[in-house]
């Protein structure tokens, strides 16, 4: 289950519910910490993520929510799996990369005509 809306993923394991989320802050994270911008370090690590690229990403997805140490991160990532890891991230960078409007591409809009009522106008 998961807030598209929101850019949340949820999942269960050890028996409670966690919130994943790879909004502005998990972004910054990984920036703070590979010195690279969001954009630079996906597309240079997309076709061959490693796994300490992987727990990066799940640990700062997960740390809003959670503030988990990297290592607690990659013992999580171990019991729930490597398939349902690739789901959960997949869900939450499509929804960190989706337009607000959902998807859909709008003009600009136009700024509003005064009317005019009245005997001055």
């Amino acid at each position: 289950m998961s807030n598209p809306a929101k850019g949340e993923v949820y999942f269960e394991a050890r028996g409670q519910s966690f919130t994943f989320k790879l909004g502005t802050n998990a972004q910054a994270l990984i920036e703070h910490k590979t010195g690279q911008t969001w954009g630079k370090f996906i597309k240079e690590r997309f076709e061959d993520l490693g796994a300490a690229d992987a727990r990066l990403i799940f640990w700062a997805g997960l740390y809003r929510q959670h503030q988990m140490t990297e290592d607690d991160v990659g013992d999580l990532m171990d019991e729930v799996g490597p398939s349902r890891v690739a789901e959960i991230f997949l869900e939450a960078f499509n929804a960190a990369m989706a337009k607000p409007d959902g998807g859909s591409e709008q003009a600009r809009p136009t700024k509003a005509k005064v009317q005019r009522i009245g005997m001055n106008s």
